[in-house]
């Protein structure tokens, strides 16, 4: 679905005006990204109201006498870089295909990511069972690993459970059954009052049966916004690496991590920011990661 702006004629007095916020009505489903005249739109913000059925544009930033094509679409597909940067490879070495291969990914030259993780529906976890547990604080299923592994010792059962601490705030967690994996020594106070009108809504596929992808995302359910989207694909899980991709829901990105930049907002433009600390200091003009 879209919607188009021509310009049929310029006017001076209209020529420093842009277009800033955009609603759409009559949406029948939550859109899951915006392309604005054929890219994708990520440097503003938008809602989605499901009592509305009203997509909600803000920070547009285009000049009133340019024409534009806003689309809106339900399926999302996106390709992540494949992480190479392990063994004897380095980020100064070419990617090669037979590299790429090498490591399970895929392998595309006419792409911009040349190297890329393999889609959602052939790599990561599948529902085991099928079945989804209600617990005292949530709920929780198992997981199956689908796909190649990208590195060694891959994890190939999982639980995933979600707790709904209160009304805002919840958790949730990936862990092994079999072996306990490394958990940071502090006790973490949480609520206890319990999630009675939580005003967000942890969503899983609508079918679970066993075999079915694996995804969930967080809504904010006032407005619509999907806070945390695992739909990009690309969730890893083994003993000593862990991965977990996600959509933004806002360019407003603030406090990520240890590390220097420019700006309080950090600069999404297709830039890695790491996020741990480590025992070195500031580098001009390199994204690096810095004393906590």
């Amino acid at each position: 679905e879209r919607i188009s702006w021509e310009v049929d004629h310029s006017d001076s007095v209209a020529g420093p005006l842009v277009i800033s916020d955009v609603r759409v009505f009559g949406v029948g489903a939550r859109p899951s990204h915006l392309l604005l005249n054929g890219e994708r739109w990520t440097t503003g913000d938008w809602h989605y109201d499901d009592a509305t059925r009203e997509v909600k544009m803000f920070d547009l930033a285009i000049p009133i006498l340019e024409n534009f094509e806003l689309y809106w679409s339900y399926n999302l597909v996106l390709k992540l870089p494949c992480p190479l940067s392990y063994g004897d490879w380095s980020e100064t070495d070419p990617v090669t295909e037979d590299l790429c291969l090498e490591r399970n990914c895929v392998w595309d030259r006419s792409s911009q990511v040349s190297c890329s993780l393999p889609p959602l529906t052939d790599y990561g976890f599948v529902f085991h069972d099928g079945l989804v547990e209600k617990t005292s604080d949530g709920f929780l299923t198992v997981l199956r690993k689908l796909g190649a592994s990208l590195y060694p010792d891959q994890v190939e059962t999982i639980t995933f459970q979600a707790f709904l601490y209160s009304d805002d705030t919840v958790r949730l967690k990936f862990y092994h059954d079999g072996e306990r994996g490394y958990e940071v020594p502090l006790e973490v106070r949480v609520p206890v009052s319990g999630a009675k009108n939580p005003l967000y809504e942890v969503v899983l596929p609508s079918k679970h049966i066993p075999g079915d992808t694996f995804f969930f995302y967080v809504v904010r359910k006032d407005t619509g916004t999907i806070l945390f989207d695992t739909r990009i694909g690309g969730l890893t899980l083994t003993k000593q690496f862990l991965s977990i991709s996600s959509t933004l829901p806002s360019k407003n990105v603030y406090g990520l991590g240890e590390n220097a930049h420019d700006s309080f907002r950090h600069d999404l433009g297709g830039k890695t920011w790491p996020i741990f600390a480590r025992d070195q200091g500031p580098l001009p003009g390199v994204r690096v990661s810095v004393p906590g």
